[in-house]
């Protein structure tokens, strides 16, 4: 859950771009711009993406399994 958005702001921070909030404040870079660095940080964020994508979809499926296949009421016991 942590990874994305550090990996993300690694990835920012090595990159080419910087982060400008509402076009008033630049956020400062503390660290330089390397593109070996920034290509691993991108690597790790879209992996961490694909992570979350996939745990979304099974935790989707997990419920709608038993309410559709089965039909246990499932989705009626929280309610």
């Amino acid at each position: 859950m942590f990874l994305m958005p550090i990996s993300g702001w690694f990835y920012v921070m090595w990159g080419r771009c910087s982060v400008n909030l509402f076009e008033i404040w630049e956020m400062p870079r503390p660290l330089t711009k390397d593109n070996t660095q920034r290509d691993i940080a991108k690597w790790i964020h879209v992996g961490a993406s694909w992570l979350r994508l996939a745990a979304l979809i099974s935790h989707i499926g997990l419920v709608l399994r038993p309410q559709l296949i089965k039909r246990d009421g499932l989705l009626k016991r929280p309610l």
